[in-house]
């Protein structure tokens, strides 16, 4: 014989129960009887969240654990048995192991291609490897243009002293020609 417990009529007897030893106090009888419905509600509700979490974790271990074989439009079993598991294991890695083309695309050619993983390694490496170039490019060219800038103003500069003979209040403050 297998016993089973009714938790609502066990609420409910907890609540009676209580109500009764404390139905004298007439002024608190009506508080206390909410105060203890709710709190009873609350231990409830916390048991129920973890039972349906209990039991729903292992329905999806279950589901992804239990064996199946696959059937074809007939209803004929059709391959090996397997699970939903080993059938994501597989499918994930025939997606990394397929053979893809420049452009990342599945081909069936062996002639210029690479696994998915190999492709999307060197995508990510080359875009990496792109954007330190770029950034090393206009680096060594902010200071070529500084440079350049630094060189056309002295020579400018020498030029103007050698043309014109007269101290400027700017060559004086930059001390050229004293």
């Amino acid at each position: 014989m297998e016993l089973t417990l009714d938790r609502d009529a066990i609420r409910e007897a907890i609540i009676v129960r209580a109500y009764e030893e404390i139905s004298g106090d007439w002024d608190f009888r009506d508080e206390i009887r909410a105060e203890i419905k709710r709190r009873v509600d609350g231990v409830f509700a916390t048991t129920v969240k973890e039972e349906v979490a209990s039991a729903v974790r292992e329905a999806v271990q279950s589901g992804f654990d239990r064996e199946y074989q696959k059937v074809d439009s007939f209803g004929a079993a059709k391959g090996p048995e397997t699970t939903i598991r080993k059938e994501l294991e597989r499918l994930i890695e025939g997606y990394w192991s397929q053979r893809v083309d420049s452009t990342g695309k599945p081909t069936e050619s062996s002639y210029s291609s690479t696994t998915r993983a190999e492709w999307m390694m060197t995508q990510i490496c080359g875009e990496k490897f792109k954007d330190d170039m770029k950034a090393a490019m206009v680096s060594q060219t902010a200071a070529l243009k500084d440079g350049l800038r630094a060189k056309l103003r002295a020579s400018t500069d020498e030029m103007l002293g050698q043309l014109f003979r007269v101290q400027t209040a700017q060559d004086k403050a930059e001390g050229r020609y004293c």
